[in-house]
């Protein structure tokens, strides 16, 4: 449960909610929950977050309990070994849009049966009505 208590700690030092951290990291908030309660996560997914907080990505593993030690860490390394922050940007909002795809077609796919059911229901009262 380390990695779920040191994004807990992160979001509350920076007074954000987990939820808010999914959204402004670009991840579906269904998919990000899972990550989150099953205590496992992506390295491309982990090190997203990690930039976001700007820490170190050691921060997540238990390597020191100040995240500010890290921040300060990252800040002194030269710029040009720097990874760029936007190196998942594309791929990942390309997997969200997927995701929140899939998941609205399943929607789409629940109301067209409620839809089916309700229109069934007309016909059974409409044929009560005639007779």
């Amino acid at each position: 449960m380390l990695l779920k208590s040191r994004i807990t700690k992160l979001c509350e030092e920076n007074k954000l909610t987990v939820r808010k951290l999914a959204i402004d990291t670009g991840f579906s908030e269904q998919s990000f929950y899972r990550w989150f309660n099953e205590d496992t996560m992506e390295l491309k997914h982990l090190r997203k977050i990690a930039d976001y907080f700007k820490v170190d990505l050691n921060y997540f593993f238990g390597k020191n309990e100040d995240s500010n030690t890290y921040q300060k860490k990252v800040n002194e390394r030269p710029a040009q070994i720097r990874e760029p922050e936007e190196t998942y940007t594309i791929k990942d909002k390309y997997i969200t849009v997927l995701e929140e795809n899939m998941r609205l077609q399943r929607e789409i796919k629940d109301v067209r049966g409620e839809l089916e059911k309700c229109k069934a229901e007309i016909d059974v009262i409409k044929t009560k009505q005639l007779a």
